[in-house]
Formats: C-alpha cells, sequence, structure tokens
C-alpha cells in the first residue's frame, strides 16, 4: 500500500548515512485494505509454565518494559551461562542491548518470558527471529541459572515451537555451542535435528512442517 518513498536530504560520509526528511505517499486502499500499524502486544499468548519443584511461572510475550528486567536477569546468571547464551564472553547486558531485545517486531519476532510467581523477577526467556518470508527463524533460550534444571527452559522451548507452528514457519534453527550439552539435550528432547555448525557450535533444526 505504499506509493513512494523519499528520503530528502540523505547526508553520507565516512561514518554513515542520515535522513534528514522523509515522506511516504500511500495507493489508495482496496476492497479489503490492510491494516497500517505495527502488530498489536499479543495478549491471548499469556500463560502458565508449571516446574518441577511445583511452582507456576507467569509467561507472557515480552514488552518493552522489561528491559530493566532482563537486565537483571543477566545479571543474577553465571558468566559461563551468559557465554553459553551470547555464543561469546559476556559480563553484562548493556542498556542499548537491553532495549534491543525488549522492543520487537511481533510481527517477525516472539519473546517469551517467565517470571517468579512471587517477586515477579524474570527466570528465562525463549526468543525467535523471523525471516522477511516468515519462512525459518532463529532460535535462543535463557533460564536464569539458579532456576536450571526445574523444566523452565522446556516449557520456554514448547511454547515457542508451538508459536512458531502456529504463525506457519517451516524451520526454526539455533545455534548452539558444542559446550552447551544441556541445551543440545534440551533440543533433542522437543524434537531437533542436530548438525554441525562449525569447530564451536553444532546447530540445531526443528523441521514444523513434519
Amino acid at each position: 500500500e505504499i506509493g513512494e518513498l523519499d528520503i530528502n536530504p540523505l547526508l553520507a560520509d565516512e561514518t554513515g548515512v542520515l535522513a534528514l526528511d522523509a515522506r511516504v505517499t500511500l495507493r489508495p486502499a482496496d476492497a479489503e485494505p490492510r491494516r497500517l500499524a505495527i502488530r498489536p502486544y499479543p495478549s491471548g499468548l499469556e500463560r502458565t509454565i508449571a516446574t518441577r519443584d511445583g511452582r507456576a511461572f507467569p509467561t507472557r510475550p515480552i514488552r518493552p518494559t522489561d528491559a530493566f528486567l532482563l537486565a537483571q536477569m543477566t545479571a543474577r546468571s553465571s558468566p559461563e551461562d551468559l557465554r553459553l547464551r551470547f555464543l561469546g564472553p559476556v559480563t553484562e547486558l548493556a542498556e542499548e542491548a537491553a532495549a534491543r531485545l525488549t522492543q520487537i517486531d511481533y510481527d517477525r519476532e516472539m519473546a517469551f518470558v517467565a517470571f517468579e510467581p512471587n517477586s515477579g523477577a524474570m527466570a528465562g526467556l525463549a526468543r525467535l527471529i523471523g525471516d522477511p518470508n516468515n519462512e525459518n527463524a532463529e532460535f535462543a533460550v535463557m533460564v536464569r541459572s539458579d532456576l536450571k534444571g526445574q523444566g523452565l527452559g522446556y516449557g520456554l522451548l514448547s511454547a515457542l515451537i508451538a508459536y512458531a507452528r502456529s504463525r506457519g514457519l517451516r524451520r526454526l534453527r539455533g545455534e548452539v555451542l558444542r559446550g552447551n550439552a544441556a541445551m543440545l539435550e534440551l533440543a533433542r528432547a522437543l524434537g531437533a535435528g542436530i548438525e554441525d555448525a562449525g569447530e564451536t557450535a553444532m546447530r540445531a533444526t526443528f523441521d514444523l512442517q513434519a
């Protein structure tokens, strides 16, 4: 429904580009016009995950206001768990990174976050980012270090797989460091195929159309 997009002037130098003004012209609406807006917060995806110790963790799609809670969760996780999640050495989550991970486009991305039932602290999350055609997506899972081994990761990844199927995605892939035995075992338990992805990583792939 976009007929023309004009950026003028556009300044460019060795540091990058800067758009000073932009204009968008829309085509006339057709008989069934599509909604010209970002996809709203999907409140219908809120649920609860029960863990092995009998607790019920409220779980919902991530919101921009979760940035502080996400930073807190990473701060309460071990350096090794952060390395396994981010595929490299990470000591803390910068403010910009926390904002990027919580301000998502629900049309191509999804992140389910689980919270401790009493404190409300973030306990874990699972996210996917789809390609432009919404056919394939990359996924990642993280559970706070002190809550691992209770089935929270299994519940989050299960919810993510079910969501991906509901969106019609074909495949869900994730890069996993070879030393992350727990994540590889979790992916296998949920039906992923595992293959080499280089010297240091493996690739877990869920075929959602099988």
